[in-house]
């Protein structure tokens, strides 16, 4: 969605690489699995960590692809988001390479362009995941996938950049928590929204109430954790007011150029082996900034 970004470590693997996707042959529309429409999946309500751990995934999707209201379209020379009431709004004009197992969507080249490369696992027929990204979806149906774009489908450039690039030191992030002995132990694959305001004021402009027991931040976990349509509401109010989403590597580490220098959160609710957890952390980014350490010293546990 526009002003949403995904950044890893700048070392990606090759595949990732989009000159690497480059020299391969465009993908026949008969061999592109990704063709058609696309949905989130329904949460999963089970127990609160996977309550939220869906609603990240959704949130992932609807950062890039607008799914928390609708649907997604590949088709074949754009990206098209399509809200449930049928509205079309073209995100990006794309080309398509790879194959029966894993497609990457190129993005037309832009000076705006943040993002310059999608690439999908195809988990199965009506099953795919966006690779480094918790974004998971599946088949909508319905839709040829040989359709074109609606000629009155308004255009928007996916990861569009927002107005303001002021110079300032990367945001960088290393995450994880202490193992057996002391030793580090990275997060690996951990999420992190990079918000202006902090969650506590995000969720109480969504409707959580706090009391002078719980902040709405608190208030917010309990609701999740009872299945409360709060819950939905409050993360997709963090998704629509996140500058920027983080995706730590193999090393648990993560960075983002191009934000202003000012005043950041970082919230991130993540599981680590097998324990659920939430950081929600506080920094001042700017010249000479310094790597934001997230481990167990702020950590929420969620249990």
């Amino acid at each position: 969605m526009p002003g949403a970004r995904s950044s890893q470590s700048s070392a990606r693997p090759a595949e990732d690489a989009r000159p690497a996707w480059e020299k391969r042959p465009p993908l026949p529309l008969d061999r592109n699995p990704l063709l058609g429409r696309w949905a989130k999946p329904a949460a999963d309500q089970a127990n609160l960590m996977g309550a939220i751990q869906s609603l990240v995934s959704g949130a992932a999707c609807g950062l890039f692809f607008g799914t928390e209201n609708g649907f997604v379209e590949f088709r074949p020379t754009t990206i098209v988001n399509v809200s449930r009431g049928g509205r079309e709004q073209v995100l990006a004009e794309v080309t398509y390479r790879g194959g029966d197992k894993k497609v990457a969507v190129l993005p037309k080249v832009s000076p705006q362009a943040l993002i310059d490369l999608f690439v999908f696992n195809i988990d199965g027929q009506d099953r795919v995941t966006l690779v480094n990204s918790d974004c998971k979806m599946i088949r909508a149906g319905g839709v040829s996938a040989r359709s074109g774009s609606s000629p009155a489908a308004s255009t928007l450039v996916a990861g569009a950049a927002p107005a303001s690039r002021n110079g300032s030191a990367p945001l960088m992030v290393v995450a994880g928590l202490a193992g057996p002995g002391g030793a580090f132990q990275p997060l690996v694959g951990g999420s992190f929204f990079v918000l202006k305001e902090s969650a506590d004021a995000i969720l109480a402009k969504s409707g959580v109430r706090s009391s002078p027991q719980a902040s709405p931040l608190k208030t917010w976990i309990i609701a999740c954790g009872t299945e409360q349509p709060v819950c939905g509401q409050g993360m997709m109010e963090i998704v629509k007011r996140s500058v920027a989403v983080l995706k730590t590597d193999s090393t648990g580490q993560a960075q983002l150029a191009g934000l202003p220098s000012g005043t950041y959160y970082l919230f991130g609710p993540n599981r680590f082996n097998t324990q659920p957890i939430l950081w929600h952390v506080k920094t001042d980014l700017g010249d000479g900034a310094k790597p934001v350490v997230l481990d167990q010293r702020n950590a929420t546990p969620l249990n």
